[in-house]
């Protein structure tokens, strides 16, 4: 494929469907580990500091 300029390049790497996919999964995979972080360290002291940090 012949890309104009980079930025054409960026758009495409976003609008990439088999990128995008490997990106959710990473991101998906990411707030499961927190979830269970915060469920396993106690989630009352998370929730805390959530509405306090607000």
């Amino acid at each position: 494929m012949d890309f104009k300029n980079k930025e054409d390049w960026k758009v495409w790497r976003i609008v990439y469907p088999h990128e995008g996919f490997i990106g959710t999964m990473i991101f998906l995979g990411l707030l499961t580990m927190i979830i269970h972080f915060v469920v396993l360290f106690g989630t009352d002291r998370y929730i805390g500091k959530l509405l306090g940090g607000m």
